[in-house]
């Protein structure tokens, strides 16, 4: 009978202060952070008041009297996400211990001793650029048979990966829409892809392929300096073929003869 009557004790309680919480609640915001005059007085007033008022507070917004508060489904220890939260009030950051204080230093340290510079182009970069000017100037075959070779000599310094790392291909690219009855242009890049394909070979194919349709529509030039290295390129172009590549080229053959 005795742990009845407790029970029963404790669940008339817990009505009482469920009741009595939102209007504790509504007083409070309402006024200046206390309650009303007339809640202490149905409380009991006094520190008993006092005393069940904290714990009606608590009740209402689910923080224990005293505990820190926090934004959160728990009782201001915990976020939504589960994660402690980073703004609760009063917390401490936890202490470091040596062994973490030493790995921190020897980070430092070997994050100072990184230096990240921003290069600017590279000698060869520049040097590349200054063959292709003058290859593209170039009036005659054998000027042009000349600076390719030279070329090609620049590029084998970083193998056939060069041809993208000193941006070559974007270069002869640029040159092969060149217009007019004259084409020097067309003719130096034409005649340095013939020598990329003759010093690199298949391996070059990643690269040349591209310009495929730029070299055919070159074949019918009238000019005979830019036919006669646009023949000898396409014709390389087709006795290097993969057999990965064929599907590749076939848009730009069925292209090219719409024409």
């Amino acid at each position: 009978m005795v742990m009845s009557a407790t029970r029963h004790f404790l669940m008339t309680l817990a009505v009482l202060v469920a009741v009595a919480a939102p209007h504790l609640a509504s007083a409070e915001v309402q006024g200046t952070g206390s309650t009303s005059a007339a809640a202490p007085a149905a409380l009991g007033g006094g520190a008993r008041g006092g005393a069940v008022r904290g714990a009606t507070r608590g009740a209402s917004r689910g923080v224990p009297r005293g505990a820190p508060r926090g934004r959160g489904t728990g009782p201001g220890l915990r976020g939504a996400s589960g994660v402690p939260s980073q703004k609760v009030s009063g917390a401490v950051p936890p202490l470091k211990t040596a062994t973490s204080q030493k790995l921190d230093a020897e980070l430092e340290g070997k994050m100072g001793d990184l230096t990240l510079e921003r290069k600017g182009p590279a000698e060869s970069d520049v040097a590349t650029v200054q063959i292709i000017g003058r290859l593209l100037a170039c009036t005659s075959p054998e000027a042009r048979a000349t600076v390719a070779k030279e070329l090609v000599t620049k590029v084998s310094e970083l193998g056939v990966g060069g041809l993208e790392t000193l941006n070559v291909m974007d270069k002869l690219s640029n040159a092969l829409d060149e217009v007019g009855k004259i084409g020097h242009k067309r003719a130096g890049a034409l005649v340095a892809l013939d020598e990329i394909l003759t010093v690199f070979g298949t391996s070059a194919e990643p690269w040349t392929l591209e310009l495929l349709s730029k070299v055919l529509d070159s074949v019918g030039h009238k000019a005979a300096d830019v036919r006669t290295p646009a023949t000898s390129v396409a014709n390389r172009m087709f006795d290097l073929l993969s057999d990965q590549a064929v599907r590749l080229v076939l848009p730009a053959v069925i292209f090219s003869l719409s024409l």
